[in-house]
């Protein structure tokens, strides 16, 4: 409070408590931060596994576009047709174009069987799909692949994507781990 009524400047007393514990948090290692409470909501969720929203996971392009760099099976935006290369211009009618990636996943999120209009463009034609929010399960493992080279001169390789930890991890793993061996890797 003594810097709030007497620093020669408007201060936000709460944003510099959180940017110092932050700031002490971050130098115990390079992966150590603060979140506040929203932050820490949303890092739960998408740790945990699952999350509310369409179900795509999305990449900024070269040009700062937001392109759907995959869509997840069973989920809502599979359901309502978006394709993996559509870029998402609007959310409910509102331009998202000037958006940066944090912004538009949270646009995306929502509550349960809430709905959303979102502006698409594909193939240089721009539609809007509905979509309705609900539960998405984010998987840990996203690819797998088997490669033999060409001449056969060594054996099969496997290959796993994981995208992230979260608490169902190992078990993923270990089904992938299992099919690939099952397909003939060493």
């Amino acid at each position: 409070r003594i810097v709030e009524e007497h620093y020669v400047e408007p201060v936000d007393g709460q944003e510099l408590l959180r940017s110092g514990i932050d700031r002490v948090i971050q130098s115990l290692d390079r992966n150590s931060r603060y979140f506040s409470p929203a932050e820490a909501r949303q890092f739960e969720q998408e740790t945990g596994g699952f999350l509310y929203g369409i179900g795509v996971i999305l990449r900024e392009s070269e040009q700062q576009t937001h392109l759907v760099e995959r869509v997840l099976p069973d989920g809502p935006a599979s359901s309502a047709g978006i394709l993996t290369g559509d870029q998402i211009i609007s959310v409910d009618g509102e331009s998202a174009l000037n958006w940066n990636l944090s912004r538009l996943s949270t646009q995306l999120r929502g509550e349960r069987d809430t709905m959303l209009d979102i502006g698409i463009s594909r193939n240089e034609q721009q539609l809007t799909v509905t979509v309705q929010r609900d539960e998405v399960r984010i998987p840990s493992v996203t690819e797998i692949a088997i490669f033999t080279a060409q001449d056969g001169s060594s054996a099969p390789t496997g290959l796993v994507r994981l995208q992230q930890f979260q608490p169902n991890s190992t078990s993923e793993l270990k089904k992938a781990i299992e099919a690939i061996i099952a397909g003939g890797a060493q």
